[in-house]
């Protein structure tokens, strides 16, 4: 079968690494089908050439909130163009509307939550023109109705170590800067504005970490630069996995990048493991900067807690390395809240003189979150299915709260002034 996997670009994405999840499907599906990348920067010009998608039996497209607008406009073109072809979704957005997403374009087949056994399972039955019924783990067009399959279980431990390496030689030379390095999957805490749908946390063992890790090893000369992003969401979650993983990459000449939450940092004593690594980028996610609005969304942090965490790296080299993490605009907010926040992110920043200015993000509602399910406690209205089908619905700024459209403007532009004015932008100027 020939078999084309891809991801709609948007311009919230990271250009600087390729999406993990289409590389770790490619390792599968080679194997048996023949297959290709379209990678997310390259998709629109594939896409004019009519004769690219010429032989293309099933394409697989990965979906988030963001590029779901831009990915049904694609869907339409390619079943207008090749009403044979087999379009298949999947990723987070596609996992929580599944029956929406197929109501609201041509799309024929959802792959719901991890796709590693059911999308290449699915792709064998197609191929062998089967019932779908027996696939578990998807939702498909059948009729004129939507059928949903049972659930299929999480891939247990074992099974995530027996994934193949990743298809890295996929990935086009000289077009990212960090190769994506997963050792862990799901995570263990729930706040209430994340969308990530696997709870709890499964460790691949040290051994597949070692192999995948010399696999990109071998390969790192197709990147712009030596450098690592691991992908995981707990990468902090296991004081002796993260310092396994830590002291892996601490040997070699990788520069890193992850994500971090502070209480695992502080709970599990990782800071002078953090002073072995190279980093280019260790963001910290703090969200909120007052106390109510952390208790809100559940992230396990007070302000003092913060403080802490600030005093044990401050003198650490890796702290200029911190990337700040904030979101304003939650559907509760006030200017006084929105305010506490910038001026804490910056207060951050300046504490561990980092080196570039606290990425202070508009609140984005994603389907499947605490906060979505009730929303209409906090603003007496509610978010409908057709919401993410608007172009636009991420760049209203402070557009699920209250405040006045004058006052979204005033804090904007206070906002642009304290990121202007960060240490690291002047002395860039």
């Amino acid at each position: 079968m020939n078999v084309l996997l891809t991801m709609s670009y948007t311009n919230t994405m990271d250009d600087g690494t390729p999406p993990n999840g289409i590389l770790v499907l490619a390792s599968i599906v080679e194997k048996h089908h023949n297959l290709k990348i379209v990678f997310p920067f390259e998709l629109s010009n594939f896409l004019s050439n009519k004769s690219n998608l010429g032989g293309i039996d099933l394409i697989g497209f990965s979906v988030n909130s963001f590029n779901w607008v831009v990915t049904k406009k694609q869907i339409q073109y390619i079943n207008k163009q090749f009403p044979h072809i087999t379009i298949v979704l999947g990723g987070p957005h596609a996992t929580t509307m599944h029956k929406y997403c197929l109501e609201d374009s041509n799309a024929h087949i959802v792959v719901r939550g991890e796709g590693e056994i059911t999308f290449p399972e699915l792709i064998n039955v197609i191929n062998k023109n089967e019932d779908l019924s027996s696939v578990l783990g998807i939702t498909y067009k059948k009729d004129n109705s939507i059928v949903v399959n049972n659930n299929r279980k999480l891939l247990s431990t074992d099974e995530l170590n027996n994934l193949p390496i990743p298809a890295y030689h996929l990935i086009p030379p000289n077009k990212y800067e960090y190769i994506p390095f997963e050792t862990s999957r799901g995570c263990r805490f729930k706040c209430t504005f994340c969308a990530i749908p696997f709870d709890g946390v499964r460790y691949f063992s040290y051994d597949k970490i070692v192999a995948n890790f010399d696999a990109i090893k071998k390969l790192s000369n197709i990147f712009s630069q030596k450098a690592l992003f691991i992908t995981d969401d707990s990468f902090t979650s296991d004081k002796k996995h993260c310092e396994n993983v830590i002291n892996l990459i601490a040997k070699s000449d990788f520069k890193v990048g992850c994500e971090a939450r502070i209480s695992e940092i502080i709970k599990n004593n990782l800071v002078d493991s953090f002073e072995l690594l190279d980093f280019y980028m260790l963001q910290v996610g703090v969200e909120c900067g007052y106390d109510d609005g952390l208790k809100k969304v559940k992230k396990g942090l007070t302000v003092s807690k913060v403080a802490e965490f600030i005093n044990l790296v401050a003198e650490k080299k890796f702290s200029r390395k911190i990337f700040w993490s904030f979101i304003i605009g939650f559907p509760w907010e006030d200017e006084t809240d929105i305010l506490n926040t910038i001026n804490f992110a910056f207060e951050c920043s300046y504490s561990t003189n980092t080196e570039l200015p606290p990425q202070v993000n508009n609140f984005a509602p994603y389907p499947g979150t605490e906060i979505l399910a009730n929303y209409d406690k906090y603003n007496n209205s509610s978010i409908k299915n057709d919401f993410w089908n608007n172009e636009t619905w991420s760049q209203i700024f402070l557009g699920q709260t209250k405040i006045s459209e004058q006052n979204r403007n005033v804090i904007q532009k206070y906002l642009l002034e304290r990121t202007k004015k960060h240490p690291s932008l002047i002395l860039d100027n």
